[in-house]
C-alpha cells in the first residue's frame, strides 16, 4: 500500500482533531472551551500556511501578528 504525503497544514489539523478529541472526553472543566480555542487556533495557523506556502500568498502589515 503506498502512502501519500500529507501537507503539513493538513497534518497539523489531523493531529490537533485528535487531541481534541481526547479532551473532550476527558473530566476536565470547560472542555468544551478549550476544544474550541485549540481548534480555533489550529484552524487559523493551517490557513496561513496553507496562504503563504501553497498559495504564495504574501502577508501585508494588516495581516501581521496581532498584539
Amino acid at each position: 500500500m503506498s502512502e501519500k504525503k500529507v501537507s503539513p497544514w493538513l497534518s497539523g489539523i489531523i493531529d490537533t482533531l485528535v487531541g481534541a478529541n481526547l479532551i473532550k472526553q476527558s473530566d476536565i472543566a470547560h472542555r468544551n472551551r478549550l476544544v474550541v480555542v485549540l481548534i480555533d487556533s489550529a484552524f487559523e495557523t493551517a490557513c496561513r500556511a496553507y496562504l503563504r506556502y501553497k498559495a504564495k500568498m504574501t502577508l501585508s502589515d494588516a495581516h501581521r501578528q496581532r498584539d
